[in-house]
């Protein structure tokens, strides 16, 4: 059937048997769907690219705050271990100032009991070289 045969039997101008009637209606249905589709197609085509690019948009947004957030975190660990090596390495320069301050202690002691038996012992040099 032709398209203007169609139109004159859905307006009631030309009379047609139920049978035909139907057929008309799924021609005419078949029609609608396929201006719907194309409709929805057209509509899809337009929208698509606006949402891609939101979302493309959102997607770079969360990106940038990971981003940020990890580097916060990245740096606020390296400025705790910075801290925590800072005050090692003074422990560390108190530790060696003590222990050096007590070994010349020790020294001194030692040179000083060295002297105070030197100081004790018989002058006499030809004995003391004989006795060693």
């Amino acid at each position: 059937m032709k398209e203007d045969e169609i139109t004159a039997m859905a307006q009631g101008h030309l009379h047609a048997s139920p049978a035909e009637f139907k057929e008309v209606m799924k021609e005419v249905k078949k029609k609608q769907m396929a201006e719907i589709k194309q409709s929805v197609r057209q509509q899809f085509q337009k929208t698509l690219p606006k949402y891609l690019s939101a979302l493309e948009s959102s997607n770079n947004k969360i990106l940038t705050d990971a981003k940020e957030r990890i580097n916060s975190a990245v740096a606020d660990q390296l400025q705790q271990l910075q801290q925590k090596i800072g005050r090692q390495e003074c422990d560390l320069k108190d530790g060696i100032t003590k222990l050096i301050t007590n070994i010349t202690n020790k020294v001194m002691n030692l040179l000083k009991t060295k002297q105070k038996k030197e100081a004790s012992k018989p002058k006499n040099h030809k004995k003391s070289l004989q006795d060693a």
